[in-house]
């Protein structure tokens, strides 16, 4: 169970950060609509999202070393005092959509793709 929603949380959190990013990028420019700025965003920062895929598959290939992934969050709840690792499992869909938000903000901030393809077709639709 834990392994699906970290899958899914994750690619919310991926798509999230986009959609926002594609937004926030475009709202200036006039030259380029939200819906194109969006698919030019996913173009262009691929990348991006395989080195995320990257890290999420280490994660889940590693979870089991740091988490018993046997409890349930009911157990969890019932616990009285949790430690750190607990309560991460606790609010694991919390925990993942974060990381997935994380994982594809560190990679557009070290590439910044998206943000100059969106910048270069607004340039060419100008024009």
């Amino acid at each position: 169970m834990y392994y699906s929603l970290l899958i899914l949380a994750f690619a919310i959190g991926q798509t999230f950060f986009a959609t926002v990013c594609a937004w926030y990028l475009q709202k200036d420019l006039p030259n380029i609509s939200y819906w194109q700025a969006l698919i030019i965003f996913f173009k262009k920062e691929m990348g991006g999202f395989v080195v995320a895929v990257s890290l999420l598959t280490i994660l889940l290939f590693i979870l089991p070393d740091f988490m018993n992934l046997r409890v349930s969050t009911t157990e969890l709840q019932q616990k009285g005092v949790l430690t750190k690792i607990e309560m991460a499992q606790k609010y694991f869909r919390t925990v993942a959509v974060v990381f997935g938000v994380c994982a594809q903000w560190l990679a557009f901030y070290l590439f910044k793709r998206g943000k100059k393809g969106i910048e270069d077709a607004s340039k060419k639709a100008g024009v």
